[in-house]
C-alpha cells in the first residue's frame, strides 16, 4: 500500500546488509600497510577503516545482531509460532531461507569469534589502563608504603565496565566506550526506524510488537522493550568479546 518493501522493514535483512557491509569493508577497504596514510596507495576507506575499527564493529553491530536475530527468531518460532512470521511473511521467505538468514550468520560469526583475534586492540588499552594503575600506585606509595600492589588488567567481566552508564560517563577502557555508543545507536536506529514504519503504514513489521504496543498506555510497553533489546545486546556482546579473549589468550600476561 505505502510502496515500502519487506526488505526495509525486518531487521532480520538489516543484519544481512550489516554483514555484507562488514565483509566488503574487512576484505577491500583495509590498507595492507601498518601505516595507512603514509601509503602512496592510500585512500579515504583505507585511510579511514582499520583493523581497529574491524574489530568494534565486530563486537558492536556484527556480533550482536547476529546473535540477537538468530536468538530471538528460533526462540519464538518454536515456542509461540506466528509471532515472528505471519502468513503473508511466509510467502516470501521460505524455510531454506529462513536458514539462510538466521542460522547461517550465527554460526559463522561464531565461528569468527573462535578464529580470528578481534581483542589485539583492547589488549593494548589494558595494558595502558595498568600502567596508568601503576603510575598512581608508585604515587599513592610515596606518602603510603603500605598501599597494596594493583591487581593485573585482565579481559574479565570484572573488568569489563560495559553497560548503558558508559554512554554518558567516561570509560576507562576506550575499546569499550567506543563500543558502547556504537550499540546504544544501533538501538536507538532500530527502536526509531520500526516506530517510523509504524507511523507511516499503520502497522507493525512483526505479530509481537502489536501486544508490546498495547500492554502499556503511551507505548510503555515498547519502550520497555528497546530497553531489554539494549541490555540484551550488552550482554551479548559481553559474552562474544570473553569468548574471544578466552580463545586468543596469548602467552603474555595483561
Amino acid at each position: 500500500k505505502y510502496g515500502i518493501p519487506y526488505e526495509l522493514t525486518l531487521l532480520t535483512f538489516l543484519g544481512t546488509y550489516v554483514n555484507l557491509a562488514f565483509n566488503f569493508i574487512r576484505t577491500f577497504c583495509i590498507s595492507s600497510s601498518s601505516s595507512s596514510s603514509s601509503s602512496k596507495d592510500s585512500n579515504f576507506f583505507t585511510s579511514y577503516f582499520t583493523q581497529k575499527e574491524i574489530d568494534i564493529y565486530y563486537f558492536s553491530y556484527v556480533a550482536p545482531l547476529n546473535f540477537y536475530i538468530s536468538t530471538m527468531f528460533w526462540s519464538m518460532e518454536i515456542l509461540m509460532p506466528g509471532l515472528v512470521m505471519n502468513e503473508v511473511t511466509k510467502r516470501y521467505i521460505q524455510q531454506e531461507m529462513n536458514h539462510c538468514i538466521h542460522t547461517i550468520p550465527f554460526l559463522f560469526t561464531l565461528m569468527e569469534c573462535f578464529l580470528v583475534d578481534h581483542v589485539v586492540y583492547l589488549k593494548e588499552d589494558l595494558k595502558s589502563f595498568e600502567n596508568s594503575e601503576k603510575k598512581d600506585e608508585n604515587n599513592n606509595n610515596k606518602n603510603n608504603p603500605k598501599t597494596p600492589e594493583a591487581p593485573t588488567a585482565t579481559i574479565s567481566a570484572q573488568t569489563m565496565n560495559l553497560s548503558l552508564r558508559s554512554f554518558t560517563s567516561p570509560n576507562v577502557i576506550p575499546f569499550y566506550q567506543k563500543i558502547t555508543h556504537h550499540i546504544v545507536t544501533l538501538i536507538l536506529f532500530v527502536s526509531l526506524w520500526q516506530f517510523g514504519l509504524f507511523q507511516v503504514t499503520g502497522r507493525w513489521s512483526y505479530p509481537f510488537l502489536p501486544p508490546i504496543w498495547e500492554s502499556f498506555p503511551y507505548g510503555i510497553g515498547y519502550l520497555l522493550f528497546c530497553f531489554f533489546s539494549a541490555y540484551l545486546s550488552m550482554n551479548i556482546v559481553k559474552v562474544v568479546i570473553l569468548m574471544n579473549a578466552a580463545r586468543f589468550r596469548g602467552k603474555e600476561k595483561i
